[in-house]
């Protein structure tokens, strides 16, 4: 399967061009085979940037255009990009990543020798590696994270891509969920490895503040989305315990004046879906050993 071209999605502003330009896509030419449609938005809006020149052979970029006039979210850039889509599966890459060798074909081979419907392919991170649980045999996995992974292209239009309310942060819990709920596995492959540089560890500090509001928001958020009231009751007393009270309460003030809107996804039975659950402040999963 997948003699044709891929789709590589990717999202990139200001601070991430030289690296995108000089080490993401090169390593691309080592991860697949495959002729590569790059197709990239600047969240910030069109600027200077918007020129990708020198590209290898098999790179064909294509700049998409969001003229909002403001930045947008990870989640609502995505889904942009989704629509320019035409593989049967896309790749979606965080732009402070090295991709190394067979990555891409690594989660093609992984999502060919699933039994379907596939949801999600999720590769493995390099030196942060996510501890969360899978299943030894069927590498099922109860979420995925949208640092690199693979969609299937019809189940992700299917279900709407991503929840744009979420802006950062946990947009990937959300999206898996609900794959789980389509009937749609996600599964890891830990053989498809990128390196990440995670922008909070390596180069920006102020990321870990902005890391912390989205996160605490959206785990409200989420609780709410997928477990309904009680769910948002428990996550606020969870918080309760959070050292960082002034997030905290910036979060719960942004929840209130708002997201009233956003409400409970009526009629799922969670007993049908184990793999969605709330284990600890922003952690969906059992720690793997």
């Amino acid at each position: 399967m997948l003699s044709q071209a891929i789709d590589v999605n990717c999202v990139f502003g200001r601070d991430h061009y030289r690296h995108l330009t000089e080490i993401l896509i090169p390593s691309l030419l080592n991860a697949t085979n495959k002729h590569i449609r790059f197709n990239v938005v600047n969240y910030a809006g069109p600027s200077d940037l918007d020129t990708f020149s020198g590209m290898p052979e098999r790179v064909e970029v294509s700049i998409i255009r969001q003229e909002t006039g403001k930045a947008i979210g990870f989640a609502e850039a995505h889904n942009l990009l989704a629509k320019s889509v035409q593989s049967p599966v896309f790749i979606i890459i965080n732009p402070d990543c090295i991709l190394h060798d067979s990555a891409i074909d690594q989660l093609i081979d992984r999502y060919d020798a699933t039994k379907k419907p596939v949801g999600i392919v999720e590769g493995r991170q390099w030196p942060f590696e996510h501890p969360k649980e899978y299943d030894p045999l069927d590498l099922t996995t109860p979420w995925a994270s949208g640092a690199f992974c693979l969609f299937d292209t019809e189940l992700y239009r299917s279900i709407g891509g991503m929840d744009e309310r979420f802006f950062l942060y946990l947009e990937d819990v959300d999206v898996s969920w609900r794959m789980w709920l389509r009937g749609a596995s996600v599964v890891y492959e830990p053989r498809a490895v990128t390196t990440h540089f995670t922008g909070g560890y390596f180069y920006r500090n102020d990321l870990v503040e902005n890391e912390k509001f989205f996160s605490i928001r959206n785990f409200i958020l989420l609780s709410r989305k997928f477990f309904g009231e009680e769910g948002e009751e428990k996550a606020l007393e969870m918080l309760k315990d959070f050292p960082d009270k002034e997030v905290v309460a910036a979060a719960v003030k942004d929840v209130n004046e708002n997201f009233q809107s956003l409400r409970h996804i009526e009629g799922i039975d969670l007993t049908k879906a184990p793999q969605i659950k709330v284990t600890g402040i922003n952690q969906f999963h059992e720690i793997r050993s």
